[in-house]
């Protein structure tokens, strides 16, 4: 099965397998079988597994999807690769976590007036410091296919259920290995103020941070994450 390794990539919360398509283009060339999990915010769901066969196995994760991906296949990986990821989506205590909490609840509670408004403005931050993609914004045909696809009862009870979810690294086998990485003008999941917060953001996993770079750094910038992923997946051991 070519080189013998396997990857699935999970999209965060607000998007679908699209956003991985740079990535599986380069790890297909680069001799990686890859499978997209989509949620099935814009269309039809697809929950990928894994093979019986012996091989590496990674796991590509952006943000929310950290939380979207089985533990099962964390158990299995022999990789994981984060990006703007969080073990819980709120700091621990303290003002901030209340702040957070209270700019989340006001966020839900325009998604039920207005999603398609809320999606749009989510983009924007998400692309911030860099350009929006015009593919992500109106009048494109792109996000006008996604609005008229919409399942906004599933994006409601994500958005809600974000308030309290909890997944870390440690679910990963001890053999296994984590890379985060982590925009500093990360507008979605603020950085770090310490490394102290870095570790505990995802425990066990070598945190990269890259400046200017915002919650969708493995777009806007792919050739430096890129750089260190593939360097990643090839010092894998053989399976």
């Amino acid at each position: 099965m070519g080189s013998g390794i396997e990857a699935i990539a999970y999209h965060g919360w607000g998007f679908d397998a699209d956003l991985w398509q740079p990535w599986a283009a380069a790890l297909k060339t680069a001799g990686v079988e890859v499978q997209l999990f989509d949620r099935g915010y814009f269309g039809l769901p697809n929950q990928p597994g894994f093979s019986q066969q012996p091989s590496r196995k990674v796991i590509l994760a952006h943000s929310y999807g950290l939380h979207l991906c089985p533990v099962e296949q964390m158990h299995q990986a022999d990789l994981v690769l984060v990006f703007s990821g969080f073990s819980s989506f709120h700091p621990l205590s303290g003002r901030s976590r209340d702040r957070s909490k209270s700019i989340l609840q006001i966020m839900i509670q325009q998604f039920e007036k207005t999603p398609s408004l809320v999606l749009q403005n989510f983009y924007k931050k998400c692309f911030s410091p860099v350009e929006i993609d015009p593919a992500w914004c109106e009048p494109s045909e792109s996000f006008r296919v996604r609005e008229n696809r919409l399942n906004s009862a599933l994006l409601l009870q994500d958005l809600q259920r974000l308030d309290e979810s909890i997944q870390n690294l440690d679910h990963l086998p001890q053999t296994s290995y984590a890379i985060a990485f982590h925009g500093q003008s990360d507008r979605i999941v603020p950085f770090p103020d310490t490394p102290e917060q870095a570790t505990h953001l995802l425990a066990r996993a070598e945190f990269i941070s890259i400046p200017d770079a915002g919650h969708l750094l493995h777009l806007t910038h792919f050739e430096r994450c890129w750089e260190r992923a593939i360097a990643a997946i090839h010092s894998l051991p053989p399976a």
